[in-house]
């Protein structure tokens, strides 16, 4: 399963995750996609940030585990894995000195993430 769809997936079940859309009622299939995306976006920002910040990889994993990785549902674990791939996502990217290419790097590592989950919307 893609990532992006496998985020939507665990979004949409319900599971009390880290960034999860605040709430789907009332929204239409669109906007609770467009939701959902850009919770992927906010995600991949966060962790790009954690990753320029020369946080080690493995704190990162370590969070993860124990934030959601610990989570009995398969919806947990899945979202775990995800969380994961876009750490190692994140890693394979380089590290920026400049502030202005910092930036960048975050913003074009959200946008990667934004497209790949709008492109596992496409039915």
């Amino acid at each position: 399963m893609r990532l992006a769809a496998m985020f939507v997936a665990v979004v949409l079940s319900g599971t009390p995750l880290l960034a999860q859309p605040k709430s789907t009622d009332g929204m239409n299939d669109n906007e609770v996609w467009n939701a959902a995306c850009a919770q992927v976006g906010d995600v991949a920002e966060s962790i790009m940030q954690l990753r320029l910040k020369n946080t080690p990889m493995s704190d990162l994993m370590k969070r993860t585990d124990e934030t959601v990785g610990k989570g009995t549902t398969e919806s947990a674990r899945s979202y775990a894995a995800f969380l994961k791939r876009l750490v190692v996502a994140a890693y394979e990217k380089p590290a920026y000195v400049t502030e202005e290419n910092r930036v960048g790097a975050v913003q074009e590592f959200r946008n990667e993430a934004e497209l790949a989950c709008y492109s596992g919307g496409i039915r």
